[in-house]
């Protein structure tokens, strides 16, 4: 009689085999899901970089352009004389850009190079911005002033 009644359920090696599965399908999602969280905070390190590097280019742009004379008495400071004869100073100090003293980069990024060229009736710039991992931006260019200086 025992080898007439069907049984159902699934034996040990099948539930064995289903679990390996199961957990190669976790493990294949878990691989997929941090590499999209890495590639994501890679992103956001890179999108915060651009954006510091394009404020620090509109500010340099803004007051090159209003400068009645421009100096650069070191390498990574800019002195900038207005016909009001104020004067505006570009620096890098201690990893960030600042304006007057004021930071124009946000803390969570460090510049690690800032360069001015005084040429005539414009400047020559070049800086990298870092922000927290191998994500990088180096910006080099020139701006003219606007001013006619007769």
């Amino acid at each position: 009689m025992r080898g007439n009644r069907k049984q159902s359920g699934f034996t040990l090696i099948e539930v064995i085999i289903s679990l390996g599965l199961a957990s190669v399908v976790v493990a294949m999602l878990m691989f997929a899901v941090t590499g999209s969280m890495r590639a994501m905070q890679s992103l956001r390190r890179a999108e915060r970089a651009h954006a510091n590097a394009n404020a620090v280019v509109d500010v340099v742009v803004y007051w090159v352009k209003q400068a009645e004379t421009i100096e650069a008495p070191d390498a990574d400071t800019l002195v900038i004389r207005l016909p009001d004869d104020t004067e505006k100073t570009i620096e890098l100090d201690s990893g960030s850009v600042k304006l007057d003293s004021v930071p124009l980069t946000s803390s969570d990024v460090t510049v690690s190079s800032l360069a001015f060229t005084a040429l005539p009736r414009s400047v020559q710039y070049a800086f990298t911005i870092t922000a927290g991992g191998p994500e990088s931006v180096s910006i080099t260019s020139t701006v003219a002033q606007r001013n006619d200086p007769s």
